[in-house]
């Protein structure tokens, strides 16, 4: 099964390495998996929660981060002698501390809408899953594993965490998922001969993609429904095919493997969802990568980390393996990028166009999802009435100035939008007119009243009485 070995470079800073050796046991091979955390400062990428698309990196010092608006990152450091978890602006700015405990806390994951973080940590003795608020308060262990669960980091789509634990067989890890509140604890894979481990969901929150590696040679990748039925072979081959990262479009799926580098170093590649053969999208030799990879929000640029020659670190590459370059020389950790189409499900966004005719008014739903489709309307019209009609026509009772909200939901079902917008056209009717003319009434004149206009076309007719004083 592979581990990880230390290794101290001429700067005497200690990383991590990525060898293939045998596996003795399931509790040191989990010891084996984690980062063997350096005394230096570790800084890791890990979430960036945002509402906009990622722009290039900046650049404070000792740290590269994600311009984006809103966003935050979460990331490991020991600055303060400890392994805690961080969060900071995507600027640079607002570093804060979260975790507070002599224990390890590690691997932090942002829920799909920012608010809160799922992460391991060691404070009861052994890796537990917890949450906490994106502000570090409202800490709550969500396992009691007495195992090793949650020593890779948990994966957070809509309400639902998926993980890995050894509490059934404490020779093989599973798959497991659960709700976000802890409850719903189900383990989903029940090979028993078999290490499945590093689960990942789907954009849509109805797949989940994992390794199975069932002797120590080698690993392949395998795809399942979110109740872990129809177990479908996704990446197999030589080598061992590890971490996948679902793209944000849910196509495809990049991965680590050693495959055409057996014994020596691991690359990047991806595969499409269907399971088409890979592509190698890496071919640098200096890099020895062992921790997952991490599609941007426009699936154009992927970030990983490597055990690099000469400068270990995240580094990002375009998608077709182009452009590679060094994003952060202090970070060691597994890197992710949180917006449009990551991090779970996205909430659609709502919105529509109106046009008004007298009292009777067409709405058409405009309203968009960034990684799924609209699955339901729910419109209000602002004098009691509703429709759940995609593009409803609404007819008022009387004239006058109305809000119409549309409130949107995705196929994923956990995530809505909501759009407003005021009516000023609803047109009134009008009553009856009276007006007085002066003057002589001369003998055969003709008053035209054809020019009177009734905009909702309901007029009953114009008549003119004419009163001689």
């Amino acid at each position: 099964m592979p581990r990880f070995r230390s290794h101290h470079d001429t700067e005497g800073h200690e990383h991590c390495a990525y060898l293939a050796l045998a596996h003795p046991s399931l509790e040191d091979g989990m010891r084996s998996r984690l980062p063997l955390l350096s005394p230096t400062v570790l800084l890791g990428l890990l979430s960036l929660a945002a509402c906009e698309h990622a722009t290039p990196p900046v650049a404070p010092p000792r740290f590269d981060v994600v311009q984006s608006a809103g966003g935050r990152i979460a990331f490991v450091s020991n600055r303060d002698g400890n392994n805690e978890i961080y969060v900071m602006n995507a600027d640079g700015t607002g570093l804060t501390r979260l975790t507070n405990d002599p224990a390890s806390d590690l691997y932090p994951a942002w829920s799909p809408d920012g608010t809160r973080l799922a992460f391991t940590s060691t404070r009861d003795g052994h890796y537990n899953i917890y949450v906490m608020n994106a502000d570090g308060t409202g800490v709550t262990r969500l396992t009691t594993s007495t195992g090793s669960i949650g020593s890779q980091a948990p994966a957070w789509c809509g309400s639902k965490i998926a993980y890995m634990s050894d509490d059934y067989l404490g020779s093989f890890p599973d798959v497991y998922s659960m709700n976000d509140d802890g409850t719903g604890q189900t383990r989903l894979t029940t090979d028993n001969a078999s290490f499945d481990e590093f689960p990942t969901w789907s954009p849509d929150c109805a797949r989940i993609a994992f390794s199975i590696d069932p002797d120590g040679s080698g690993a392949s990748i395998s795809v399942m429904h979110a109740d872990g039925t129809g177990v479908t072979g996704l990446v197999t081959g030589p080598g061992a095919n590890k971490h996948p990262a679902w793209s944000p479009d849910g196509t495809r799926i990049a991965f680590i493997s050693d495959r055409d580098t057996p014994g020596n170093s691991t690359e990047i590649y991806v595969t499409n969802a269907d399971g088409t053969p890979p592509t190698r999208v890496t071919t640098n030799s200096a890099f020895h990568l062992y921790d997952f990879p991490a599609w941007s929000s426009d699936q154009a640029q992927i970030a990983f980390y490597a055990y690099a020659v000469p400068t270990p670190g995240i580094y990002v590459t375009n998608a077709d393996g182009s452009g590679t370059r060094l994003f952060s020389d202090s970070a060691y950790s597994r890197p992710a990028w949180f917006g449009p189409g990551t991090g779970g499900n996205q909430p659609p966004v709502a919105a529509f166009t109106s046009s008004c005719s007298g009292l009777t008014c067409a709405f058409t739903s405009t309203s968009t999802d960034p990684d799924g489709s609209i699955s339901a309307s729910s419109w209000t019209f602002g004098d009691g009435g509703t429709s759940t009609a995609q593009n409803p026509s609404y007819t008022y009772a009387a004239g006058g100035t109305y809000t119409v909200t549309l409130t949107v939901t995705d196929n994923a079902t956990d995530a809505s939008g909501t759009c407003g917008v005021t009516l000023p056209g609803v047109l009134k009717r009008v009553g009856a007119v009276t007006f007085t003319v002066t003057g002589v009434v001369l003998a055969g004149r003709v008053y035209d009243s054809s020019a009177n206009q009734d905009p909702d076309g309901d007029s009953n007719g114009t008549s003119i009485t004419v009163t001689k004083p």
